[in-house]
C-alpha cells in the first residue's frame, strides 16, 4: 500500500514528523477551502490512540463523532470528545482513524497505537541520525 520514510538531522528521542490530515470524507463544521492539511506529528508508542490538539480541532471544524474516557496526560480519566479522520503519510493512507482530542501544545497531533499497529514500524540510528519507516503492505 504505502511507505512512509523521515530522516532527522541528529538522533532524536521525540519523532516529529509533518502528516497529512484527510477530512473530506466527514462531516465538518465549517466549509473546508481544502480538505486536507499538513500537521506536525509526534509518532508515540507509548499512546493507545491518536490525539489531536484542541486548535487543530478547532481550525479543521470537526464534529465530533462519539465520546470515550482516556488517560494518560497527567494520569487521571477525562471523558474527551473522538473524531473520524484519515492520516495520510507519504502514500499511506490509514482510513477511519477514530481520535481523540487532548491538551497537545508544540504539537498538532500524537500518532498512535491505533495507527502504528496496521503497518511496519522501524527506528534505526545509522551514522547517528534517526530513520524512521512506517510501511503498510
Amino acid at each position: 500500500m504505502g511507505k512512509f520514510q523521515f530522516h532527522s538531522k541528529g538522533i532524536s528521542d521525540r519523532i516529529v514528523t509533518p502528516c497529512t490530515l484527510d477530512v473530506s470524507d466527514y462531516e465538518t463544521s465549517i466549509e473546508m477551502p481544502k480538505s486536507e492539511e499538513t500537521v506536525k506529528a509526534l509518532w508515540d508508542t507509548g499512546s493507545t490512540v491518536t490525539v489531536l490538539s484542541e486548535m487543530l480541532v478547532q481550525r479543521l471544524g470537526l464534529i465530533p463523532s462519539d465520546i470515550c474516557r482516556v488517560s494518560g496526560w497527567d494520569g487521571n480519566p477525562i471523558t474527551t470528545n473522538t473524531y473520524n479522520i484519515d492520516v495520510v503519510l507519504g502514500e499511506t493512507r490509514i482510513e477511519f482513524v477514530n481520535a481523540v482530542r487532548g491538551p497537545l501544545k508544540n504539537i498538532d497531533m500524537i500518532i498512535g497505537m491505533d495507527v502504528i499497529r496496521q503497518g511496519d514500524f522501524h527506528i534505526t540510528h545509522p551514522s547517528y541520525k534517526t530513520m524512521l519507516e512506517f510501511e503498510v503492505k
